[in-house]
């Protein structure tokens, strides 16, 4: 017989968790509150633990119980604080945090909790509020990461300042160079940007990861055949491997030499044999280059191959949009099935509530000088940060005729189709959330090289303010390939640009824009995401 001490079956929980049982510690604590329903520390426990495993609205009523029974808990309000973060409900999580700091105000993941708030949702104090948590706990890079980032949204001339002598102090912290490297190109250092990252590879020659954290973003600002020679110093240091292999073929699709790549077309097949990340990037490249060579069918081939040996790519956008690409080159009949739907994009006009209002807005997050170092756009500034989670009540009047035209868009996609990449059965169309939302704003000139969003379902773009516009200048592009592909398609459709217009279509479709000679364009971006099933 089960013994009808709350407490034995609090510590039980507590057991299973440590032995990594989630599942059995829950039912634990479950009995627990079942003989004392006012437990406070096995409603505590029960929501730590149903956090972790993502079960959230658990997470949150066990926590809430919590701390009625014990308002004094201040892990319990952290937590709760965290599981509200986990929904973007970012003011009820900073009021739980606040009541853990009330209890404890030197509590380390609080004060670092509280920061993170404050910077998402744009408090004056957010800079002030990660000194204080650095302060604490000084060694976090997460937090050096997140307070340069909150400096310079403040404008502090010298936020990169402690990021970069953490960086020389520790040249393999690969995401610090990354950041470091990322910042001050935007801060218009341009290739100087790289100077840290190319010190730590002269000290380090034999550090894979250095280098191709190099090729990746000094490609984006220097031409393809330069590229091409650091391609070849990377192996005289690191020796032949396909990811060396990968990169050369992309540069040199980019240069304009195909036919340099062509080796690395027979070393793409048995994927099933190959980590995720390896089998999708050499699959995608092999695929670009057949397209390049005009041999859509193996392209078609190869594409095939990657999603289906291995089912965890099954729903990438970027081999979907590749595959796109090589059926129409074909005339392929399952290049209709796959764009043959009313309704797979549209658009949809918003009436903004107070459009100046939000420009202004949105101007004033605009803090860089330079386009991202890794991102589509050309001749001019994208935001930082989470846009939709900022506390403003012109961004909040946005989110919302967003979510309804959203709202409306998903509901009238055609009827599900199995294996479509956007209309498969298996997609939980009903609980689609946002995942990313940003601001681009371009300047005279200013265009996005053709793109798609691999970890989307459906992506966006919202028009709030554009200069005066002849023919086809600022026009998005919808379904026109990279240029470096040669593909000779031409846009499956033209978007005319107009303030308040919202356009949606499936992450996987190329999408660009034209130029525009003048002005200013201020757009809103977001992306889709629904849970998939492999």
């Amino acid at each position: 017989m089960l013994p009808k001490d709350p407490q034995v079956h609090n510590n039980m929980g507590n057991f299973h968790d440590a032995q990594g049982d989630a599942q059995s510690a829950l039912a634990s604590y479950a009995r627990a509150i079942v003989l004392k329903p006012d437990f406070s520390d096995a409603h505590m426990n029960q929501g730590i633990v149903a956090l972790r495993m993502g079960k959230v609205q658990l997470a949150i009523r066990s926590l809430e119980q919590a701390t009625a029974s014990n308002p004094r808990l201040a892990k319990a309000w952290l937590v709760l604080g965290q599981a509200f973060m986990a929904e973007d409900r970012l003011r009820e999580a900073a009021a739980a945090v606040d009541r853990a700091l009330a209890i404890d105000g030197s509590s380390a993941s609080a004060l670092a909790a509280r920061a993170i708030i404050a910077a998402d949702r744009g408090e004056a104090d957010a800079t002030a509020r990660f000194r204080r948590a650095r302060a604490v706990n000084p060694d976090d890079r997460g937090l050096l990461l997140r307070t340069t980032a909150a400096q310079i949204a403040d404008g502090d001339s010298s936020a990169l300042d402690s990021l970069q002598a953490a960086v020389v102090a520790t040249p393999d912290w690969i995401e610090g160079q990354r950041v470091l490297a990322k910042a001050r190109f935007e801060a218009g250092e341009g290739v100087q940007a790289l100077s840290v990252l190319e010190n730590a590879i002269a000290a380090e020659p034999t550090n894979a990861d250095l280098w191709m954290t190099l090729l990746h973003l000094e490609g984006a600002v220097r031409p393809a055949t330069e590229m091409l020679d650091r391609v070849r110093a990377a192996r005289k240091s690191l020796g032949e491997r396909v990811t060396l292999d990968v990169a050369e073929a992309e540069f040199a699709l980019r240069a304009g030499l195909p036919e340099l790549a062509t080796p690395l077309l027979s070393k793409a097949r048995g994927f099933a044999d190959m980590e995720a990340a390896t089998a999708l990037a050499l699959g995608s490249v092999a695929a670009r280059v057949a397209i390049r060579m005009r041999d859509p069918g193996q392209a078609a081939k190869i594409l095939l191959a990657v999603r289906t040996e291995l089912p965890v790519l099954r729903w990438n956008m970027g081999l979907w949009a590749h595959t796109e690409t090589a059926w129409r080159m074909m005339g392929d009949s399952q290049h209709g099935w796959l764009i043959n739907h009313p309704g797979l994009w549209a658009t949809h006009e918003l009436a903004l509530p107070d459009p100046d209002r939000l420009a202004d807005c949105l101007r004033g997050l605009h803090k860089r000088k330079a386009h991202p170092l890794d991102q589509s756009l050309r001749g001019g500034s994208q935001t930082e940060g989470t846009l939709f989670l900022r506390d403003d009540p012109a961004i909040a009047a946005l989110k919302a005729a967003i979510t309804q035209a959203v709202a409306d868009h998903v509901a009238a996609l055609p009827e599900p189709i199995e294996g479509h990449p956007t209309l498969d059965a298996t997609r939980l169309r009903a609980q689609w959330r946002f995942a990313g939302s940003w601001s681009v704003r371009l300047s005279g000139a200013g265009f996005h090289v053709a793109h798609m969003h691999p970890e989307g379902w459906l992506s966006s773009a919202l028009y709030v303010a554009l200069p005066e516009l002849d023919g086809e200048e600022g026009w998005l592009a919808l379904g026109e390939p990279p240029e470096e592909l040669a593909a000779g398609l031409t846009p499956l459709a033209m978007v005319r640009p107009k303030a308040g217009r919202l356009v949606l279509f499936p992450s996987w479709l190329w999408h660009g824009t034209r130029p525009f000679p003048a002005g200013e364009r201020l757009t809103v971006a977001f992306d889709i995401a629904v849970d998939r099933a492999n």
